[in-house]
């Protein structure tokens, strides 16, 4: 306890928009300052263009330890320990590969780790299969020794069980939901260069190979011209590449990295992601909030959000360009102003920021009060 709070630490690499990043942040948001006191932990610098650490360090101490990948792939931790050993927080909030690592070798009857994605896809579409297949062993590992590991769906808690035999809570990730933009959706679109009398249909995320940005560009490559339009937004490592194949075409823009994608989301009409894997996709739940129906792939994880939004979204079949076009023109028959009510009402009523914080505030106290179960297997 620091100041009879209850003293949590966050440990991260560092702090970019992210999804990962933004749990804790809204974590963060509704936590009291009368019962708990917060320390972050961070290894590597930020990004010049993409931090939003200053959110954190308006709440609390931030302490950099510098701290290499390899250094912390490999088990030289020293400074952090001391660092971490120096604070003696009641809870340690790790998040990714090393910290994760790190605090369950060290400190695993502290630790609350995050489940945020199926690690075997996610490291194997980023590093190949023998580094993925390394990673995933190691991030089990470190799994199966944390205090806590909670994952941020029920379907993803399902394929740890069921594919890891690692049995974890779920928590759904959760977003604060804003009243509509009163900005004018056309006026919006002038400024962003986009036309007015098309449906836009919009993905935000890392150009990556799990996203699968080029199965959308394909699609909507064929689309007939005026029709709808795909806008894409970030960058990431198939960027070039996916330009080069919508180049030429009207029916594609691609804005690359946007650090606030509240203007897009609001000059858009539908929310679209082709992703192959996912944990809990806050970028489809802030759309949502902003009344987007979505157009999601038939992974379980998206499933486990079109089912809560009583017939006003639509899934597809993975690598099925006829199903997606089957389902797309099934959401766009739909009545919008209902389905945009609706996809609102269902981010109000089951992914609340507010019930996501007070849930993790709960194992925060649990694993402070060192009681209960190890939540792994």
């Amino acid at each position: 306890m620091r100041d009879g709070k209850l003293h949590v630490l966050f440990i991260v690499s560092r702090c970019p928009v992210c999804g990962t990043v933004n749990v804790l942040r809204d974590i963060l948001r509704h936590c009291s300052d009368h019962e708990f006191s917060f320390s972050l932990i961070t290894t590597l610098p930020e990004y010049p263009d993409n931090s939003v650490l200053t959110e954190f360090t308006a709440r609390m101490e931030h302490i950099f330890v510098p701290m290499s990948v390899a250094k912390g792939l490999l088990g030289m931790w020293e400074d952090v320990k001391r660092a971490i050993d120096n604070l003696s927080p009641d809870v340690i909030h790790s998040t990714w590969i090393v910290p994760d690592r790190l605090v369950s070798r060290l400190y695993p009857e502290k630790q609350l780790m995050i489940l945020h994605s199926d690690f075997l896809p996610d490291y194997t579409y980023s590093y190949g299969l023998f580094p993925g297949l390394f990673l995933t062993w190691l991030h089990l590992r470190a799994v199966r020794r944390a205090k806590a590991a909670i994952a941020v769906s029920e379907s993803l808690a399902g394929i740890f069980r069921k594919k890891y035999r690692i049995t974890a809570p779920f928590i759904q990730n959760g977003i604060t939901v804003s009243d509509p933009s009163p900005r004018n959706k056309q006026a919006l679109r002038k400024i962003l260069g986009l036309p007015e009398n098309r449906k836009v249909f919009v993905c935000g995320a890392t150009l990556c190979r799990r996203k699968d940005q080029r199965f959308l560009i394909n699609a909507f490559l064929k689309a007939p011209e005026n029709g709808p339009l795909l806008l894409l937004l970030g960058d990431g490592p198939d960027e070039g590449r996916l330009r080069k194949s919508a180049r030429g075409s009207e029916n594609i823009r691609l804005t690359g990295f946007v650090f606030n994608m509240a203007d897009s989301l609001a000059a858009a009409d539908y929310y679209v992601s082709a992703s192959r894997s996912e944990g809990l996709p806050l970028s489809v739940l802030e759309a949502m909030g902003r009344g987007l129906p979505p157009l999601l792939s038939d992974i379980p994880q998206h499933r486990e959000i079109v089912s809560l939004t009583n017939g006003y979204g639509e899934c597809f079949a993975l690598h099925d360009e006829a199903s997606f076009l089957d389902a797309l023109h099934r959401l766009m028959e739909k009545d919008y102003e209902k389905a945009q009510e609706c996809c609102r009402e269902s981010v109000r009523r089951y992914f609340s920021a507010e019930a996501m914080s007070y849930a993790y505030q709960e194992h925060y106290r649990r694993i402070g009060a060192k009681g209960g179960d190890h939540d792994g297997s």
